[in-house]
């Protein structure tokens, strides 16, 4: 082999498959300590019918997802509700929540793999929000109206006097 010098000692040596979590050790990608980095985050989470009706229970069941997962939450509202355009868990409509948070991107594995866990939820879709300042996510705050939807949807419904 015309050409072909050995590696110099102080180099890591190649990663091979019988040394790859040995040369992934090092990376800072898959590393799971925080380095005080947060970013701002929007998640949409779809409800089905059934959690729609129960929606003081889904919303506290969603705070808790934001607590266990360290997160500040920014917005919350109501996006809208929807025809599916196909059958999810038997269901033909959904209710899409719209939410704001800020986290440390260590945070947002735990907190997606918690919200796919979910029976309340069916489905979830969390995105990097560069594209919104923060005064932009703070006005879409709604969820004093999320609470007085949930208090109207398990209160007793209003009878009409005649």
């Amino acid at each position: 082999m015309a050409g072909w010098k050995p590696a110099p000692p102080d180099t890591p040596p190649a990663p091979s498959k019988t040394n790859r979590g040995a040369a992934q050790k090092g990376n800072d990608t898959m590393s799971t300590t925080s380095k005080g980095r947060k970013y701002n985050y929007e998640v949409m989470f779809l409800l089905g019918q059934a959690q729609s009706a129960q929606m003081g229970d889904t919303l506290a069941h969603i705070n808790d997802l934001f607590k266990r997962a360290n997160v500040e939450l920014i917005a919350m509202k109501k996006w809208d509700e929807r025809r599916l355009a196909y059958e999810i868990e038997k269901n033909k409509r959904g209710t899409y929540i719209l939410a704001y948070f800020s986290a440390d991107p260590v945070n947002i594995i735990g907190f997606e793999r918690d919200c796919n866990l979910s029976e309340k939820i069916m489905r979830v879709l969390i995105t990097r929000c560069d594209h919104l300042s923060m005064d932009e996510m703070k006005a879409a705050d709604a969820r004093q109206d999320l609470a007085t939807e949930a208090q109207l949807r398990t209160g007793a419904p209003e009878t009409a006097t005649a």
